[in-house]
């Protein structure tokens, strides 16, 4: 994970450039190969290594529940063949600021109870980027769908009106063709629009069947 807290810099991730400017949060999968660039003396970057289990008990696992949306950010990570990259423009967003400060402070104290901090800190700071800094997330690896400004509030929609929602009413809500529709929820989730609701719908059977003493 890169926070660029000042300035900017260039990150080439697999060959391709990319531009961070302040504020800039960019989430990379396991295993990517990338290398930072800068040229601007008042540039500051926070880098950070994040173990794959508490990134995914950290972020992933803050949308267990919201099954269409989990699989569509880890389709966007984990697809080696595209640029496995999020990147959230939080601009001056001071609670960012200080969640990745204190997280680094933590890394650094050898305290009791060090990686339980850190990783409250980052579900704290995962939670802030998805529920406050989704709309200012680019996601390079949905290239099948550039300049497509629904994507989003498609996967969005199909998550909030799950029991009911139809393809024909998807489509006409979007003003999309049904096919043309199936193939962006594919390309975003890698299931078709049925299975995906299928899946929501046994998610949430499942959330209740642990909770609750509904039959």
């Amino acid at each position: 994970m890169m926070y660029v807290e000042s300035g900017s810099c260039t990150n080439y991730i697999e060959n391709a450039a990319l531009d961070l400017h302040e504020g800039d949060v960019c989430i990379l999968a396991p295993g990517v190969t990338h290398a930072v660039s800068s040229c601007q003396e008042e540039t500051i970057l926070i880098n950070s290594l994040i173990r794959t289990s508490t990134f995914d008990t950290t972020f992933i696992g803050l949308l267990e529940d919201d099954s269409i949306i989990a699989n569509f950010f880890m389709r966007a990570l984990r697809r080696s063949e595209d640029k496995p990259y999020l990147v959230f423009h939080t601009g001056t967003d001071e609670r960012v600021h200080s969640l990745i400060h204190a997280a680094v402070q933590e890394a650094d104290d050898n305290r009791r109870y060090k990686k339980q901090m850190i990783n409250n800190l980052l579900s704290s700071l995962f939670i802030l980027l998805i529920r406050d800094h989704e709309k200012d997330m680019d996601m390079p690896a949905a290239d099948y769908c550039a300049g497509d400004d629904n994507l989003l509030y498609i996967i969005h929609y199909m998550q909030s009106h799950y029991t009911t929602v139809t393809l024909g009413e998807l489509a006409a809500f979007f003003n999309y063709s049904e096919r043309q529709l199936q193939r962006i929820i594919f390309e975003a989730s890698g299931l078709s629009f049925r299975d995906a609701i299928q899946t929501q719908k046994l998610t949430r059977a499942a959330e209740l069947l642990r909770s609750t003493d509904l039959t």
